[in-house]
């Protein structure tokens, strides 16, 4: 489970650099696994309103606590 966290973290993290590396083809492809519906042009720009579950999750929960890790003080350390 730890490795799976790890792998999104890291792919969410360095999703410009990832693109940034890949070729035409790969691109399209990868866009997939970032937006939910197809990038739109109107035009004048390109843009979408929904971005993949992953992204928006990480978009919801960037500011808040999470009740998943032992606060740390001056306490012993939480040992499950």
């Amino acid at each position: 489970m730890n490795e799976a966290l790890n792998y999104c973290f890291k792919f969410v993290g360095e999703t410009a650099k990832t693109w940034q590396k890949l070729n035409y083809d790969n691109k399209l492809r990868f866009q997939k696994n970032v937006f939910a519906e197809k990038i739109l042009f109107d035009g004048k720009k390109f843009g979408t309103k929904k971005l993949a579950r992953i992204y928006s999750l990480n978009r919801e929960y960037a500011d808040k606590k999470s009740n998943l890790v032992a606060p740390r003080g001056i306490e012993p350390l939480f040992v499950p």
